[in-house]
């Protein structure tokens, strides 16, 4: 068990150390790639601007996605529009029904 803990530490400091930046050796610094080398992974990149937010999502056809929601919801809505005011005059005509097709006033709430 011992073993075991002394050859796992020693992995560990063996990734550490490796893991350390490598000193200067004093030589010339190393010159920028040629052109058509992908650029040094470290440089620091210049931070792009966020885009902006408007509110619009584009679907991959181009199609605005806020606006294809809004219609559903449109949609929506006025399906249960129409179907209330189906049960409104289902709910008054059962109701005349009862009286002989007099109308009679709805009650009071």
């Amino acid at each position: 068990m011992r073993f075991l803990l002394i050859v796992g530490l020693a992995c560990l400091l063996a990734v550490y150390i490796h893991a350390l930046p490598n000193p200067p050796h004093g030589g010339p610094l190393a010159s920028p790639p040629a052109a058509g080398y992908p650029p040094n992974i470290y440089d620091k990149s210049p931070i792009e601007p966020k885009p902006q937010v408007n509110g619009e999502v584009h679907a991959p056809k181009g199609g605005a996605i806020s606006n294809a929601i809004a219609r559903a919801i449109e949609k929506k809505k006025e399906k249960a529009r129409q179907e209330a005011e189906a049960r409104k005059k289902e709910a008054e005509r059962v109701r005349n029904q009862g009286n002989g097709g007099t109308p009679v006033a709805p009650p009071s709430a």
